[in-house]
């Protein structure tokens, strides 16, 4: 029950000394499904969620992880001429969007930060490249109501120094 409009706003901005050109689109899998591929405006990224696990915590708490995907599109087939330069390219794209991620401070005040979990390859042919990395977050979510298991049990203990056990 996070929302990832975070993620989208924090990488709408393309990171200081990047020298490529940065993502023409950043926006939810959904929308990115309305555009045919071969009028996809690239290099472009898309999120989604992945899966949301929840342990509970307390009456109206859950601690919940939530598992987000960051799709990469890149163009690879005009201007390579060098071995291993689409591959590369990724590699450029990947390593700004996890810098920019790792560490990312969710404005929920009971998120911790953002981990990497792996990637893969999605697609690659016809003159695109599709990479798909997963990324985790663990937020205490709770309802407006107030928890009567908060005072001196797993609420309290869940959050220790800012971070989520």
């Amino acid at each position: 029950m996070i929302s990832l409009a975070p993620i989208i706003d924090v990488l709408a901005t393309k990171p200081d000394g990047f020298a490529e050109i940065w993502f023409r689109r950043i926006d939810g899998v959904a929308e990115g499904e309305q555009i045919k591929t071969e009028a996809m405006p690239m290099p472009a990224c898309w999120i989604m969620r992945e899966s949301e696990k929840s342990d509970h915590a307390g009456s109206y708490a859950e601690l919940v992880t939530v598992t987000f995907n960051v799709v990469i599109g890149v163009e690879c087939h005009r201007q390579h001429r060098e071995p291993n330069a689409a591959d590369e390219m990724m590699l450029r794209y990947r390593t700004a969007v996890k810098n920019r991620l790792l560490g990312f401070d969710w404005p929920d005040e009971h998120a911790n930060k953002v981990n990497y979990a792996g990637g893969k390859l999605l697609a690659y042919g016809k003159g695109y490249l599709y990479w798909m990395d997963t990324y985790t977050v663990r937020a205490l979510v709770t309802s407006y109501k107030p928890d009567p298991d908060a005072a001196g049990t797993r609420i309290e203990r869940i959050i220790d120094n800012d971070h989520l056990l």
